[in-house]
């Protein structure tokens, strides 16, 4: 976890996220797209290619006003996904229920425990 957008958790309304603190591409982009540059048509052809991709998991938020806050920039190189709370969530519990005791599963339940805990 980076940043949240709140003192306390009765005050807080967003969690930023590295993208891969949703697991391995292969599981998330569904849900939160390619982990490379959404103004990209694909990634770099070097699999040791890194992008700072960030998720921004919200509640009782406007989306816009999310996105007004974590603006896209490619001129910046800034990129943010932004994922509601309950998605978040129900991705989070299913993905991690489904994989039985792995170190994706251990990411996973950190994740959820933040985000619960924060928001």
């Amino acid at each position: 976890m980076l940043s949240t957008g709140c003192s306390n958790k009765l005050n807080c309304h967003y969690v930023l996220f590295d993208y891969s603190d949703f697991g391995p591409q292969a599981m998330s982009y569904e849900i939160i797209g390619y982990e490379w540059w959404q103004w990209d048509s694909h990634g770099h052809p070097s699999p040791d290619t890194e992008y700072d991709v960030k998720v921004v998991v919200y509640r009782d938020i406007a989306l816009e006003t999310v996105q007004r806050k974590f603006p896209i920039s490619k001129k910046e190189k800034k990129d943010f996904r932004y994922l509601e709370f309950r998605t978040a969530v129900d991705y989070l519990n299913k993905n991690s229920s489904e994989l039985g005791n792995s170190e994706i599963t251990k990411q996973l339940k950190c994740t959820l425990n933040l985000i619960e805990s924060k928001l």
